[in-house]
């Protein structure tokens, strides 16, 4: 996770940005022999501002952090 200006790791935070993000289509996908591998999430405060955060995760981590953000607010 790299924030440009605020340090603030909530995850209430990380959340917004990570929503921001995929909102706003500013998702960019790694792939390694035509499978993706990664993605990375960006977000901007304005479409012609530099990046404030981004956030690059394996398919693997993707996979982890939803079933635990899931598990979360199930219980």
């Amino acid at each position: 996770i790299k924030f440009e200006h605020r340090n603030n790791y909530s995850l209430r935070n990380v959340l917004r940005h990570i929503r921001n993000g995929l909102s706003h289509g500013r998702i960019e996908q790694e792939s390694s022999e035509n499978v993706i591998i990664g993605i990375r999430i960006y977000d901007c405060e304005t479409n012609n501002s530099p990046e404030n955060f981004s956030i690059e995760l394996t398919i693997k981590e993707l996979y982890d952090f939803a079933l635990e953000l899931s598990n979360d607010f199930i219980h």
